[in-house]
């Protein structure tokens, strides 16, 4: 797969206006933003996962795990100041993997188990910010209800990728991570919106949209860099247990089916609880490490 950037060249006509600065039209950030790149890692308690890599001791029988795929959307990421106030991050348009407000964030690199044909990755968030002291970040992991339910056939990238569709959903999987484990040749975790109904024309509803807003105080910009931790997400899960086909649960794994027992435990990691009207703990899975 290869991908075109499009670079659009700027004049500033500096005889005319001497005292204006060059700012590009579709962008709301100003010459005095400051260029921000956040580096996103996935690790495995204190190693990182990569395609190539395997991680042991991991859910409740302390399985070894191999990469299939790990992806993931966030929305409006945002940095806060020690008082508290929200600054939202202008993310650079690269028309590949950053458009509007949204970024998709890809690990998978094509090498071991993970899909060969799509080796292309992307673990850095780019934009621009105004000057600040900022002490946290924020962002939506996954899309909004107004991003969920796009036609993937005709949207521009990073909303194009079949992969991150949900066809039998009508909408995105917010997160995708697939493993091998030792009891499970693939053990899945796809996160989305449940319970939606209807159609792109007609429009969706959905009676859980999963908006999982992650908070990560004692942020220092330009110093560290955001893990998503699969050891502490999947700590209170059986990731080798065999299909109950009795049940219904046909699938290894949270694919977020109505009462999917495995979903919960997962859920509650990222500060939610699945298809439950009940206070989540605050999220575990994102943490920071030093930049290296």
């Amino acid at each position: 797969m290869s991908f075109s950037k499009n670079y659009r060249p700027f004049l500033c006509a500096l005889v005319l206006f001497p005292l204006l600065g060059c700012k590009d039209k579709d962008s709301s950030s100003t010459s005095q933003d400051l260029s921000v790149e956040i580096p996103f890692v996935v690790r495995a308690g204190d190693a990182e996962l990569n395609c190539s890599t395997s991680a042991s001791s991991i859910g409740l029988t302390q399985s070894t795990i191999e990469a299939r795929d790990m992806r993931f959307y966030i929305h409006q990421p945002t940095l806060v100041t020690e008082s508290g106030e929200e600054v939202a991050i202008t993310l650079d348009q690269d028309k590949t993997w950053q458009r509007d407000a949204v970024a998709l964030l890809d690990f998978a690199d094509g090498q071991g188990l993970c899909d060969p044909a799509s080796p292309e990755t992307n673990t850095v968030l780019r934009g621009k910010v105004a000057p600040g002291d900022y002490k946290g970040f924020k962002f939506q992991l996954g899309l909004p209800p107004s991003l969920n339910h796009l036609d993937a056939a005709t949207e521009p990238a990073p909303f194009n990728y079949p992969g991150m569709w949900w066809s039998w959903k009508g909408g995105y999987k917010f997160a995708r991570f697939d493993f091998k484990s030792s009891g499970q040749p693939t053990f899945f975790f796809h996160f989305g919106a449940t319970n939606c109904s209807g159609s792109i024309e007609a429009g969706f509803s959905c009676a859980s949209n999963n908006s999982a807003i992650i908070n990560i105080d004692g942020f220092d910009l330009g110093q560290q860099a955001v893990v998503f931790d699969v050891k502490t997400l999947f700590a209170d899960v059986d990731l080798d247990a065999p299909v109950n086909f009795a049940s219904g649960d046909v699938i290894k794994g949270c694919m977020a089916f109505s009462k999917d027992p495995e979903c919960d435990p997962i859920f509650q990691k990222l500060g939610l609880r699945f298809e439950l009207n009940a206070e989540a703990p605050a999220q575990t899975a994102f943490t920071l490490i030093q930049r290296p």
